[in-house]
């Protein structure tokens, strides 16, 4: 597996076999592999970081990464697992992606968006919005919110909790293909057929919305927010890389 690194231009070889999801957190490169069985870290310069870690996962449905504060990643499957710094934990079990969040997990249990750690934590959105619906991503905030992308029988959402588990912005999607999130300046880069929007998820206000000259396929941006890049057809290595402030421009 190949791997560029945007800020210094290196190509990185890494000896990964059968990723399933390769995340860039704080510099390094975390590839979950092997069907969920295997946690591989790798420096900046392409040198691992220790051996790999096994993970009880498999077979693994969904990978979600813990970009701001303690870096980590969740990864659901059979069993719901937590790795980082201080090992890998067990966090019961979830056919839908859960967010790491200091102490636990944010994950549906029913109608309620929980946290789940030593104890289950019930959050404040309401039962209507999350009844029916399915955790499709989400992603830890560094003032200790975190922000949460649901679809469903009420629509497609995306919501952010402040730490005290309340629940401060709720956006309603539409023609929404995919989230990126930008966890440092708490922005949510929403991408449409024809544009993309970014959100301030601290009170879910538009901060821009730019037209595309050209089809997107996916996008993808570091939790800094410096470099946005954007696939600009399925199945092509064609990528455009653009400075992310120079892009957003300014904001009110």
């Amino acid at each position: 597996m190949v791997i560029t690194h945007l800020d210094t231009g290196a190509v990185l070889s890494l000896a990964a076999a059968r990723p399933d999801a390769v995340l860039g957190i704080g510099g390094e490169a975390w590839v979950v592999s092997s069907g969920g069985r295997v946690l591989s870290r790798y420096r900046g310069d392409g040198a691992p970081l220790g051996d790999p870690v096994a993970l009880p996962a498999a077979p693994a449905s969904a990978v979600v990464p813990r970009r701001a504060g303690a870096p980590g990643v969740a990864v659901a499957g059979r069993t719901t697992v937590v790795a980082d710094d201080h090992g890998v934990r067990a966090r019961g079990r979830s056919g839908e992606p859960v967010i790491p969040v200091a102490g636990g997990v944010v994950a549906r249990n029913g109608d309620r968006l929980v946290v789940r750690g030593q104890r289950e934590q019930e959050l404040a959105v309401p039962a209507d919005l999350v009844r029916g619906s399915v955790v499709c991503g989400g992603a830890a905030l560094p003032d200790g919110a975190v922000a949460v992308e649901l679809r469903g029988g009420a629509g497609h959402h995306v919501i952010a909790i402040d730490a005290a588990g309340a629940m401060r912005a709720c956006v309603r999607l539409t023609g929404v293909r995919q989230i990126a999130w930008v966890e440092q300046r708490g922005h949510a880069v929403l991408l449409r057929d024809r544009e993309i929007e970014v959100i301030d998820l601290a009170d879910g206000r538009s901060l821009a919305i730019r037209p595309l000259d050209a089809p997107v396929e996916e996008v993808a941006i570091d939790e800094a927010g410096t470099h946005l890049v954007m696939a600009l057809s399925a199945g092509s290595s064609e990528l455009e890389v653009v400075s992310y402030p120079a892009w957003l421009g300014p904001t009110a």
